[in-house]
This record gives C-alpha cells, sequence and structure tokens, in this order.
C-alpha cells in the first residue's frame, strides 16, 4: 500500500465487489482460454466476458 501511495496512488473504491462466474457442464468456456463473469459493485453490475486472443493479451468486453 505505500509503494502505491508513494507512485501517487489514491484509494477510489472501499466497499465489496461480489463476482459469479458462469460455464457450461462441459466447461466449454473455459476450456477456450475465456471467462464469463457477472460482478456486482454496490449498484452497478457488470458482465465480462474475458478471452485470449493470442497468448500476450487478454481482451475484455463488457456490457453494463
Amino acid at each position: 500500500m505505500e509503494r502505491l501511495i508513494s507512485l501517487g496512488a489514491e484509494k477510489v473504491f472501499d466497499d465489496e465487489i461480489h463476482a459469479l462466474y458462469y460455464d457450461f457442464p462441459d466447461n466449454s468456456i473455459r476450456r477456450k482460454g475465456c471467462t464469463l463473469r457477472l460482478r456486482r459493485k454496490v449498484k452497478i453490475c457488470l458482465h465480462t466476458k474475458k478471452g485470449l486472443e493470442s497468448t500476450e493479451a487478454k481482451i475484455r468486453e463488457s456490457m453494463r
């Protein structure tokens, strides 16, 4: 925490985030290297699909 503050970081959120991960019974989403998540942060719900386009970076597509 001290290191972040020394770099100029500021705390912008201090609460709980609830995350639910979904997949099919055959784990087909995970086997493709993706995740499907519904996250609730206070009163905001965020649906996120993450997948690997290459081995170097993750892609994030979000819907509110």
